[in-house]
């Protein structure tokens, strides 16, 4: 999942070639696409004439001579929210001394992507897979908290991609613990209402597995001192249901079950 910066052809080529599917927020006059019989496709003029709040099409993009199967969702956003847009849209181009296109304004009342997952992914669950993507960038700050990256003492290039990469296993190690631990909580687990704390739960794991390193504390200790530990781990009762948690919940009910995880000794 990925914003506009990453919303071109380029993009939805590389991750194909590596067997993964994209969700990309696309500008249409950047990212042509055709029909299924190779047409060329207006998609501008196909958003701006759909009257449901949520529509979809299905069809392909071209780059380097090969195709790409793709749906292209596209959302009505909130009047308020189109209001910012569009002024921020103005703003911007009058910095850069150029006069906005004539369908930039009406496009800004569009959320608009790219995506291809096959039709078992409703355009309902895209645009929620979308609007789950903050969670995506709310994993790099505990990493470089927890695991201070930014303190990296090596200044050659290869020394600082060996430590990002030993940085990036551990994070791997932890997360592994962090579920184990997730799954032993008698709530919070997947509640959106009395959820388990992300960061808590990363920051337990991150010390067990520096202990773990140095000998002396172990994921066995962690089941063992759970009970004392929940009220630390677990938020109290909330009335706004955490993103985290209601989307754990709703992947877990759309996904198999994973295979579990060997505890570390």
């Amino acid at each position: 999942m990925a914003d506009s910066g990453y919303g071109y052809r380029t993009h939805v080529a590389y991750a194909r070639d590596r067997q993964a599917d994209v969700v990309l927020r696309v500008c249409l006059t950047t990212f042509p696409l055709e029909q299924a019989d190779g047409q060329p496709f207006n998609a501008v003029a196909w958003v701006l004439t759909q009257p449901a709040p949520v529509a979809e099409w299905q069809g392909v993009c071209r780059i380097n001579g090969r195709c790409f199967p793709v749906r292209l969702i596209a959302s009505k956003l909130p009047d308020e929210q189109v209001a910012a847009i569009r002024k921020r849209k103005r703003r911007k181009a009058k910095q850069d001394g150029r006069a906005i296109t004539r369908q930039t304004v009406p496009l800004a009342g569009w959320l608009l992507l790219i995506t291809t997952l096959d039709a078992s992914w409703r355009a309902s669950d895209v645009l929620r897979l979308e609007r789950a993507r903050w969670q995506i960038e709310l994993v790099f700050k505990p990493i470089k908290q927890l695991l201070r990256v930014a303190d990296l003492r090596c200044r050659d290039r290869e020394g600082a991609e060996a430590t990002v990469r030993a940085l990036l296993v551990a994070w791997a190690l932890q997360e592994q613990t962090a579920a184990a631990v997730r799954a032993l909580l008698p709530s919070g687990a997947r509640d959106p209402t009395g959820p388990a704390s992300g960061w808590r739960l990363a920051d337990l794991s991150v010390a067990t597995l520096r202990v773990q390193v140095r000998g002396g504390w172990t994921v066995a200790r962690v089941r063992q001192c759970l009970p004392r530990l929940v009220r630390f781990l677990v938020s109290s009762p909330r009335k706004r249901r955490q993103q985290e948690a209601d989307i754990r919940q709703w992947l877990a009910e759309r996904l198999p079950p994973a295979q579990p995880l060997r505890e570390a000794a």
